[in-house]
């Protein structure tokens, strides 16, 4: 499972960033041996995100590739990812990964022919047909099974409400909550923020909502000199808005119905949260690769790295005050 997370994202970043391996191989292991990851070492866990990733990559060539014979190779292997994916049947972990690379692949190709780009679409719509049809047949075949677990209490019957969640615990990842044993982890249990162990404690180190503005900035800059308008990264900021929401603004029920959050437990969440960081990370990377073009000098640079580090060590104090023990 983590050759195929590993492999997931090193060519997920290759696609987006070519020749740029050594990147990809540091952030591919940055995934690897982040602490949500390491203790959520199991197949319901790490296939929701390698899976995202190898059809991101997938779809990304799909409308990439020049010859039919590319295309027609590739939409099997699409639709055997896509089929991969809902079988591991665990949505409080797919449905984040799935409503991130959603966004991802939200994007107008300006430059394409409309032809072509109608040749892609039907390329892919035949891939979630067949990737259909396998889990139609998986259904019909196993439907005592699949009924008996929907009428469970876990993970069958359950609603999520929004808000309530503990801010420090979302930067736990910053933090080293992770990092903490076995044996001390049995201190730092939460049930009222439904952290109950040591696993749903940790998290991915985010860079994400320091990047957020910044994003923005670029984002804007870049249409403004009249480039392609980045509709993934900006699809990527706009669902860290919706999961910040959803973790801190009580009362949001619409919006739980429409990203089917309210089958997502809180805590389970944060699976999101660490590919959305991955992505924007990418995207952002990709920004900056051009060296014509530079948006941030330093003295735009240094000073908001220094009120990032000011707003670690205020949530390192933050950790102390609330666990003195750790």
């Amino acid at each position: 499972m983590g050759y195929l997370l590993i492999l997931s994202c090193y060519f997920f970043i290759l696609a987006l960033l070519p020749n740029r391996r050594l990147l990809a191989t540091l952030l591919s292991l940055s995934i690897f041996f982040s602490a949500f990851v390491q203790w959520w070492y199991q197949y319901i866990t790490l296939s929701p995100i390698y899976y995202s990733l190898f059809i991101a990559t997938a779809t990304i060539y799909l409308f990439r590739v020049k010859r039919l014979r590319n295309v027609i190779l590739i939409t099997p292997v699409l639709a055997y990812l896509v089929a991969s994916f809902i079988l591991i049947l665990y949505p409080p972990f797919q449905i984040p990964c799935a409503l991130v690379i959603v966004a991802f692949l939200i994007e107008r190709h300006q430059l394409m022919p409309t032809k072509i780009w109608f040749q892609r679409i039907g390329a892919a719509t035949i891939s979630i047909v067949l990737a259909g049809l396998i889990v139609l047949v998986f259904i019909m075949t196993r439907a005592n099974v699949i009924h008996s677990v929907e009428n469970t209490a876990y993970p069958g019957k359950r609603v999520t409400q929004s808000g309530g969640y503990d801010f420090s615990f979302t930067f736990s990842g910053n933090l080293d909550y992770e990092l903490i044993s076995n044996i001390r982890a049995a201190k730092y249990q939460i049930p009222a923020n439904g952290i109950t162990n040591q696993s749903e404690a940790s998290n991915f180190i985010l860079l994400l909502p320091f990047l957020f503005l910044p994003s923005l900035y670029l984002i804007f800059r870049h249409r403004k000199i009249s480039k392609p308008f980045d509709w993934p990264l900006l699809m990527v900021n706009g669902m860290f808005l919706v999961a910040m929401a959803w973790l801190f603004i009580p009362h949001l029920g619409f919006v739980g119905k429409l990203f089917l959050l309210n089958e997502v437990p809180l805590t389970r969440l944060l699976i999101g949260l660490g590919l959305l960081n991955l992505l924007q990370i990418t995207l952002f990377i990709r920004h900056l690769s051009n060296p014509k073009l530079r948006f941030f000098s330093n003295t735009i640079a240094i000073p908001y790295t220094l009120v990032v580090g000011v707003c670690e060590l205020a949530l390192g104090i933050y950790t102390m005050h609330r666990f003195p023990g750790y």
